[in-house]
């Protein structure tokens, strides 16, 4: 309540119930989702989670698989759009992440998240992971409104009426791509960025187009 208060001041009492209880039900929703996800085949999947708009990473028959960089952020089934992302792109895809406390829940997230080849890389070790396989194509997917930690390159600035802060880090993003990633909210669905990785200048990313998530 606290942080809803303080980020949408002048709303009623009845506004900040409702807006709590809809939270608590879109969290137990996507805790279910994820929980099912560790066993559901590939073929619902792509039944239940539909990805358009993402043609700029599917590469036509002969030609080489397509490398990029995808920004979403967590108002999505984030487990399952890792999942739907690695089968649908062409290019082998990494998907960045930061380890759970909980050693099994650690374990359960990896071996679903990868269930159908996405490679997992740590936030620590992505820079590396990305200069390592420099020469093959590949996407790169995170969510970029991960909290950074106290020892990460970081940037503040005031959101929703309060100081907070942004990883700065030119191998993700740019700034001009954390500003294009916050897209609109729809129900049930996402809007993200895709960007290339041929032409990065200044620390910023060409946008090649946008992918819009629904399930």
């Amino acid at each position: 309540d606290k942080n809803l208060r303080h980020s949408f001041p002048g709303q009623s009492d009845a506004w900040f119930r409702a807006t709590r209880h809809r939270f608590y039900q879109q969290f137990a929703d996507v805790t279910v989702e994820a929980m099912y996800a560790w066993r559901m085949p590939q073929d619902e999947l792509q039944r239940r989670m539909t990805i358009t708009g993402w043609e700029p990473l599917i590469s036509a028959e002969g030609e080489p698989p397509k490398p990029g960089i995808l920004l979403s952020i967590h108002h999505n089934n984030w487990e399952w759009l890792t999942q739907r992302a690695s089968v649908v792109a062409t290019a082998p895809l990494d998907g960045v992440y930061k380890p759970l406390h909980d050693h099994g829940a650690d374990r359960f997230a990896l071996e679903s998240r990868g269930k159908w080849g996405a490679t997992l890389v740590t936030m620590k070790g992505v820079s590396r992971h990305v200069l390592k396989n420099r020469r093959t194509p590949r996407v790169l997917a995170l969510l970029a409104d991960q909290s950074p930690g106290k020892r990460e390159a970081i940037h503040c600035t005031q959101f929703l009426n309060q100081s907070t802060a942004f990883f700065m880090d030119d191998i993700i993003t740019g700034r001009q791509c954390l500003a294009h990633c916050f897209g609109r909210r729809k129900q049930r669905g996402e809007v993200g960025l895709i960007c290339g990785v041929d032409g990065c200048r200044d620390g910023h990313h060409e946008e090649l187009g946008r992918f819009e998530v629904r399930w």
